[in-house]
């Protein structure tokens, strides 16, 4: 059995005046929190290193995409702690020259990495080999206790008897995985993310800038969404891109609800 933390010091002076202090930040309006790589370690996701390093080693790659993904962390030679994710942009913006010139009628229609040529074809299928290691990689169990602790934390009564803030609390989501997705849902808490649809998802402006939402497990009046999920990896560029971007994997490739499948330790009721 797990031994509770002793918070007995957060009683007295002075850190008792920074929790009163704290509380009465998480009261206010205009609540905004960014999330990174570090949130989800505690679900039992590998951080961003880690995911690299997983993603160059698995067998979801081919040869060709593993030697256009060696070409592009080559051109990285230098930088700081380059990552799966600086690969991936990179790809995706070689992919795009590819296509322009394609589109344009362009004699090299190819990109050369390594003193080797790929076409637009080879790219498109290393990009999307890449994400499809991302997406089996965070495909796995995890626990969402201390998300749904945090998002509870923040949409409760701050004190008892008083009705909770109708403020929308904003996340800035910066991870691909989905599990502040789940913890919200557990606890039904009423959420918008600014896409709409079922499997073949679809910018909503109404969702995305209102962010305006009937939510059917509410009781009373039509009432707006209690958060927003602003994510990072996927929905800024599914916004404005001119092709139909289905949920399973966005534009630049955060695995959508539908791809990726968290199976989820039983927490608390």
């Amino acid at each position: 059995m797990t031994v509770p933390d002793d918070l007995s010091a957060l009683e007295k002076k002075p850190f008792a005046d920074a929790v009163v202090k704290f509380e009465e930040l998480l009261a206010q309006g205009g609540r905004a929190f960014l999330i990174g790589a570090g949130c989800s370690k505690c679900a039992g996701l590998p951080l961003t290193t880690q995911l690299t390093e997983n993603v160059l080693i698995t067998s979801a790659l081919d040869t060709t995409t593993k030697d256009i993904i060696a070409a592009i962390r080559d051109l990285f030679a230098g930088a700081a702690d380059p990552n799966i994710e600086d690969y991936l942009s990179e790809l995706i913006d070689l992919l795009a020259i590819a296509e322009r010139r394609t589109m344009r009628g362009a004699t090299q229609k190819d990109i050369v990495l390594a003193g080797v040529q790929y076409d637009e074809v080879s790219l498109r299928t290393a990009a999307d080999q890449v994400k499809e290691a991302i997406a089996e990689i965070i495909e796995k169990k995890v626990s969402t206790e201390t998300h749904q602790d945090f998002v509870r934390a923040l949409h409760r009564p701050q004190r008892p008897g008083k009705s909770p803030t109708s403020q929308t609390v904003d996340y800035l989501v910066l991870n691909y995985d989905t599990v502040l997705e789940d913890a919200l849902a557990l606890e039904r808490i009423p959420s918008a993310d600014g896409l709409d649809g079922g499997v073949t998802g679809w910018w909503h402006p109404s969702i995305a800038l209102t962010w305006r939402r009937v939510c059917s497990s509410c009781t009373g009046q039509l009432t707006g969404a209690s958060s927003r999920t602003i994510l990072y990896h996927g929905e800024s560029e599914t916004a404005f891109s001119s092709r139909t971007s289905q949920r399973g994997t966005s534009s630049f490739g955060r695995p959508r609800r539908s791809t990726v499948r968290h199976n989820l330790i039983p927490t608390r009721n």
